[in-house]
C-alpha cells in the first residue's frame, strides 16, 4: 500500500463541536494529502539542493484529483458582529473586536504582547516570527480599540495564576500564566486552540446558523469581514493589503471577492419580486 492510499484511509477530528458531543471524525481529503505531499517534496528538494540526497523521489508526482469545492468563507455583517459582541462574556469581547478591527490572524492575536503596542503612536506591531509571511507589519488602532488595550494593560498587573479552567480551556492547561500577553483566558494563560470553540459557542447563542466547522462562518471570517467592510466603506486597497500582511494586492482583492459573494445573494433576495430566491450552490 502506498503512503497516499494509507493516508486517505486516516481520520481527522473536527473541532468546534457542542460540549458533551462525541468528536466528529472525517476522512483525510485529497486536497489535504496534496498539501502534505507538497511539503514533503519541498523538503526533499532542499536535500537535493544541499547535496544530502541525489534526487527527489516525489518529483513529477501528479497531485490527486479532488472535486470537493473549497470552503466558501463569507464576511460577517455589521449586525452579526454586533450580536457576537452581545452574546460573548466580557473577557472575550476585546478579542473579537481586535480581530474585526485589525484583521489579525489567530496566532498573531494569541501571541500579541503589550510590548508590541505603541500606546503613544496608537499602533500594534506584528512580529516577523509570528507573522505568516515572516515579515513584520504595523497596524493602527481606532479610539475604541486603543481604550480597550489601555484598560487591559492597566489590569494586567493584577493577574494571578488561576485554576478556574472552563471546559473549553482544558486543552490549553499546559499554557503558562502570563501578564505579558494582551489577551488571556479566564485562568490568565495565553489563548491557543480554545478560541475557535468559544467563537462557535458565541455564534450559537447569537442564533447564527452557518457558524461551524462545515459552515461558511469561522474565526477567520472576522479577518475577511475586516477586509470586506473596510473596502466597502472606501478604504484604500493598498492600505488594507498592508494591514492584512498580504504579499500581493491580488490576494487582498480575492479575499474581498469571496467575502462579498453572500452580499450579492442578499441583494437579490432583498428584491420584493424575487423573495423566493435562494442560493443553491
Amino acid at each position: 500500500m502506498s503512503y497516499r492510499q494509507w493516508r486517505l484511509g486516516q481520520s481527522i477530528v473536527v473541532s468546534g463541536r457542542k460540549p458533551d458531543t462525541p468528536p466528529l471524525a472525517r476522512k483525510v481529503s485529497p486536497r489535504t494529502l496534496n498539501r502534505e505531499v507538497g511539503t514533503l517534496s519541498n523538503m526533499l528538494n532542499k536535500g537535493v539542493q544541499w547535496g544530502r540526497i541525489g534526487s527527489n523521489p516525489l518529483a513529477g508526482l501528479k497531485p490527486l484529483r479532488h472535486d470537493k469545492p473549497v470552503k466558501q468563507r463569507r464576511s460577517l455583517t455589521v449586525d452579526e458582529i454586533t450580536r457576537l459582541f452581545e452574546h460573548s462574556p466580557d473577557y472575550l469581547r476585546p478579542v473579537w473586536r481586535m480581530f474585526a478591527c485589525t484583521g489579525l490572524r489567530l496566532r498573531e492575536l494569541a501571541d500579541l504582547r503589550f510590548s508590541d503596542t505603541d500606546f503613544d503612536r496608537r499602533t500594534v506591531s506584528v512580529r516577523a516570527e509570528v507573522a505568516k509571511s515572516k515579515k513584520a507589519r504595523e497596524i493602527p488602532l481606532d479610539n475604541t480599540l486603543l481604550a480597550v488595550l489601555v484598560e487591559l494593560r492597566d489590569k494586567a498587573g493584577d493577574r494571578q495564576p488561576g485554576f478556574g479552567y472552563s471546559a473549553a480551556e482544558k486543552a490549553d492547561r499546559a499554557a503558562p500564566f502570563s501578564r505579558d500577553h494582551v489577551f488571556v483566558t479566564t485562568a490568565n494563560t495565553p489563548h491557543r486552540n480554545n478560541l475557535l470553540r468559544l467563537f462557535y459557542a458565541a455564534f450559537r447563542r447569537a442564533g447564527i446558523e452557518d457558524a461551524g466547522s462545515c459552515g461558511a462562518v469561522d474565526l477567520h471570517s472576522l479577518r475577511v469581514s475586516f477586509a470586506t467592510l473596510a473596502l466597502e466603506n472606501g478604504a484604500s486597497p493598498k492600505a488594507v493589503q498592508a494591514i492584512l500582511g498580504h504579499a500581493t494586492l491580488g490576494m487582498t482583492m480575492n479575499v474581498y471577492a469571496k467575502g462579498t459573494e453572500q452580499a450579492k445573494w442578499d441583494a437579490i433576495t432583498a428584491l420584493p419580486f424575487a423573495s423566493a430566491a435562494r442560493r443553491t450552490t
